[in-house]
């Protein structure tokens, strides 16, 4: 696509100022009805900006997990072993 406009660009600076602005609408406006699509696409299935963030997981544990995480660990090796 940007060859396409680098082809074309000599050709622009022929038309008039208003059809300039014009085609530079149309580009604008097609760039941003893309990117409005692809917002509503994630907002359609509410799992999917969740998805495609850095978010890696969360879990359920005791309230108290952090101050008890060493005690925890111990038990759960001497359980395996």
């Amino acid at each position: 696509m940007i060859q396409q406009l680098k082809q074309v660009f000599p050709q622009l600076s022929e038309l008039s100022e208003d059809e300039q602005e014009k085609i530079a609408q149309v580009i604008m406006t097609t760039i941003e009805k893309q990117q409005n699509a692809k917002k509503t696409t994630e907002s359609d299935d509410p799992l999917a900006e969740l998805r495609n963030s850095d978010f890696i997981g969360c879990f359920s544990d005791e309230p108290d997990l952090a101050e008890k995480s060493e005690q925890i660990s111990q038990e759960i090796i001497s359980n395996k072993l």
